[in-house]
């Protein structure tokens, strides 16, 4: 682990840091979040940090991470694809559910703006955790059924937390899929099958935003 070459530890236990002149260049890392701890310690000694994951926007700022670079696009283009999508099928009323970290609240926050310039109602919107999925699954279960849920749900979150609300949904909502309810997922779902193993019914009619070209199937 990188940190683990960027500081020592005195016989008292406190933590010295190190230079960490002797790195080159680093790859990664993949989430927003680790990415910007690692500039904290690459960009003062002006070390290239390339992640060929990070996507958000917080990583735009050059002046404060001056060293990073990355070979995937930022999450504004793909908030703005979202929206465009959406616009594409006619849907005026969207669900939005997102994480609590710097790539899912600032994805969020990019995705309700360009709703806003587009005349698309956010109805429904909620932080995930994964502390607070199962009551974000009964609130979803709670409001499909007042005949208030919003059919497309935009999801803005890491793959652990969308693999986990997913099967939670699954758990305790049964009628998801008869409200005829739907995701539309950002890049970290993309062509990952794990996330939907075993909750077909759940994902099907899913659109997910990918960095390749392929086109795949979430029904089968």
């Amino acid at each position: 682990h990188l940190l683990s070459h960027l500081v020592t530890y005195g016989i008292n236990g406190t933590i010295i840091p190190q230079s960490p002149n002797h790195i080159v260049i680093f790859i990664g890392g993949a989430s927003s979040d680790s990415s910007i701890i690692l500039q904290n310690y690459l960009g003062p000694h002006g070390i290239p940090q390339i992640s060929y994951a990070s996507t958000s926007v917080y990583l735009d700022d050059s002046l404060r991470y001056s060293s990073f670079l990355r070979n995937v696009p930022s999450d504004e283009i793909q908030a703005r694809l979202v929206i465009n999508l959406i616009k594409l099928h006619g849907w005026e009323n969207v669900g939005l559910l997102h994480s609590r970290s710097a790539y899912g609240e600032k994805g969020a926050n990019l995705v309700k703006k360009y709703a806003e310039q587009n005349n698309v109602c956010i109805s429904f919107t909620e932080k995930v955790d994964l502390k607070a999925v199962k009551n974000v699954s009964l609130k979803i279960k709670y409001t499909g059924e007042q005949g208030r849920l919003p059919r497309p749900i935009i999801l803005f979150m890491e793959r652990d937390r969308m693999g986990y609300l997913v099967g939670n949904i699954s758990l305790y909502d049964s009628n998801w899929k008869r409200r005829g309810n739907f995701f539309i997922a950002s890049e970290t779902w993309g062509t990952n099958k794990e996330i939907v193993g075993g909750k077909n019914d759940y994902v099907k009619g899913t659109l997910t935003i990918s960095l390749d070209d392929a086109i795949h199937n979430w029904t089968s």
